[in-house]
């Protein structure tokens, strides 16, 4: 059976609004980059599939740069993929970039079978176990078992509470439990100023807590994507390097899965990482409510000790653009070493380059 594609890189603003579907008030760049990147799921696609798209001649567009490296795919509308499942509601199996109830109900207005798509309570599930608040146990017992690690993160759920853990060091990371591009994200000092107030008390407000992590200098980011299986253990799918400028992505490295492995382990050694994928897989493992692709942020520090390893910077119960550089060198077939997303003159691109 077909599987039906979309990119829906709002997923993680609809979590935020607390899962309200048909959710108003999507950023203008956001609904920017979902109709100039719809074409993206078309480096994970097979030959017949669809991938639905906001705007189909945008997309053809945007993918004729790399036709050559694609499938065959059917780029489809909202229209026409109505027509298509007017008949056989249940003939394509969809794959959108990230579950939550606003892409269910464009999926469910167009024709697509119920049976096919998450229900309430699992979303309802997948949207709590996204939150970031919902790691404290997994960093803490991934930092505890490799050894060479660090990471905390406390979950605040007043002003008073957050004064508090941030007037404990010389700086702090402030976040929302759920957020898009580093939007929910704020760097502290030991006194919050009253812009940074605001932003607590709003996330309190709308969110309930906040988490609260020490600041570390970064060195490397990196992930580990997988693929999470309700019936089996999580499988593997590749290493992503990446660049972020502050909190948002910049661009990632198209590399072998040697090369990429190779430079993790010119810092630490296998025992490290291998301790570090079991605490994870076994995280993973245990979601009952989810199915699907899924990323976990790393980082390289440096501290005082030397160079640490920070296990668990986000999880991410969705596709990434990790996920996406790994498809796209596999496609590529090692042609390019940099992916990127660019805007110009009002519109995003994928950019991909040679060193």
């Amino acid at each position: 059976m077909a599987h039906l594609h979309l990119f829906n890189p709002e997923h993680d603003i609809v979590l935020a609004s607390g899962c309200r579907s048909k959710m108003n008030g999507i950023p203008k760049a956001a609904l920017r980059l979902r109709r100039d990147l719809g074409f993206l799921p078309a480096f994970w696609a097979s030959d017949g599939d669809y991938v639905l798209v906001d705007d189909v001649a945008v997309a053809k567009a945007a993918a004729a740069p790399w036709a050559d490296y694609l499938p065959e795919v059917c780029f489809l509308s909202a229209g026409s993929l109505r027509d298509l499942l007017a008949d056989a509601p249940d003939s394509l199996i969809p794959s959108p970039w990230g579950w939550d109830a606003d892409v269910r109900a464009r999926l469910a207005e167009a024709g697509m079978a119920t049976s096919l798509m998450p229900d309430d309570e699992a979303l309802s599930r997948l949207r709590q176990m996204s939150s970031r608040a919902a790691t404290v146990g997994l960093l803490s017992e991934t930092v505890s078992a490799v050894g060479v690690a660090v990471g905390e993160r406390q979950v605040a759920r007043s002003m008073a509470e957050v004064l508090r853990l941030t007037g404990c060091r010389p700086s702090s990371v402030v976040k929302s439990p759920w957020s898009s591009s580093g939007r929910g994200v704020r760097f502290v000092g030991r006194t919050l100023s009253e812009s940074e107030e605001g932003f607590v008390r709003h996330c309190i407000e709308q969110q309930g807590c906040v988490v609260v992590e020490p600041c570390y200098e970064r060195v490397l980011d990196f992930a580990l994507e997988y693929e999470v299986h309700r019936s089996a253990e999580p499988s593997f799918v590749g290493l992503s390097v990446f660049e972020n400028s502050g909190t948002g992505y910049v661009g990632g490295m198209l590399a072998s899965e040697d090369d990429k492995w190779a430079l993790l382990r010119s810092h630490f050694p296998d025992d490290v990482w291998r301790r570090t994928e079991s605490s994870l897989v076994r995280w993973l493992g245990s979601l009952s409510c989810y199915d699907g692709p899924a990323g976990v942020d790393m980082m390289l520090v440096r501290t005082s000790e030397g160079l640490r390893l920070h296990p668990v910077v986000e999880v991410n119960l969705r596709r990434t653009m990790g996920h996406a550089a790994i498809a796209v060198y596999a496609r590529t077939h090692g042609r390019f070493s940099r992916m990127r997303i660019g805007y110009d003159r009002g519109s995003y691109q994928l950019l991909l380059t040679s060193i």
